[in-house]
């Protein structure tokens, strides 16, 4: 079963252009990953929620574009964020 997988860090693109060995990216890409960050922009598309505590979100990197905003945490040890990150990997299908 085929599938679209996405990841998008524009650093990284941009970045790689600072090597001879690279590949110039065409006007056509440049033109894609625009009207792409467009969409990924777009309040019609973009969901915004708050975690609340023992609220727990399974994101799958290669099948949802996300992004995180800034967070400013207390100053009170007993009021920190605990935020744990788990990276799975499934097995690979047979």
């Amino acid at each position: 079963e085929k599938h679209l997988s996405v990841f998008l860090n524009d650093t990284y693109y941009q970045l790689a252009q600072r090597h001879a060995e690279v590949p110039r990216l065409t006007d056509v890409q440049i033109e894609a990953l625009d009207a792409f960050k467009s969409l990924l922009a777009s309040d019609e598309l973009r969901l915004d929620f708050w975690l609340e505590p023992g609220d727990v979100q399974l994101v799958n990197n290669h099948t949802i574009v996300h992004t995180r905003s800034g967070y400013t945490d207390h100053e009170e040890t007993e009021r920190k964020r605990h935020l744990l990150r788990l990276w799975l990997a499934p097995p690979a299908p047979h």
